[in-house]
């Protein structure tokens, strides 16, 4: 079996396009968690990929997710190139075209929503993902209740006192001013 053919669905073309439109934005600073989050905004903006996301340490995590990345590195479609291993700095590899071509006009479909959350948290740090993303899980949780009260409560329930009231406020509105 070819390498190129364990990285050959959809959701596999995504990652590699998300790995790849940060690297035109920004050279360096894509790690494994902002990846984890910045894949999950784009699944929440309605592009198709199905990694099944639970509420982890640093906000959602898809462990399916982490497995696509891993099939990514080893295709060579992605490169880690950080030199500390407790850390990742993703960018494209030799293999990422092998890996976008057969999706191109799927892709072409969702590249705006891609660019989208990309521009919407490139800037932000690791801690601001956290909360952003573990905010929207708990929204987007709600069975009967969505309110702001009640999102304010369940991270503080999830997080503790890591987050102030204030803080996931403004995150809320960081959100809608975002469209999630």
């Amino acid at each position: 079996m070819k390498m190129m053919q364990l990285c050959n669905e959809f959701k596999d073309a995504i990652v590699a396009l998300v790995v790849k439109r940060w690297s035109d934005r920004k050279p360096d600073g894509l790690g494994r968690t902002m990846l984890q989050k910045l894949v999950y905004f784009i699944q929440a903006k309605g592009v198709p990929v199905p990694f099944e996301y639970r509420l982890h340490y640093y906000g959602p995590f898809s462990q399916s997710l982490s497995e696509s990345i891993e099939w990514l590195k080893v295709a060579g479609a992605i490169v880690d190139r950080a030199t500390d291993e407790s850390r990742s700095d993703f960018g494209p590899g030799a293999n990422i075209e092998k890996v976008l071509e057969p999706h191109l006009g799927e892709l072409h479909v969702h590249e705006a929503k891609v660019d989208q959350v990309i521009e919407a948290f490139a800037n932000l740090g690791g801690e601001r993902m956290e909360l952003l993303s573990t905010t929207h899980f708990v929204q987007n949780a709600a069975m009967v209740e969505n309110t702001k009260s009640r999102t304010i409560r369940e991270v503080r329930r999830v997080k503790g006192d890591k987050f102030s009231e204030e803080e996931i406020e403004e995150a809320i509105k960081y959100l809608k001013e975002h469209g999630f």
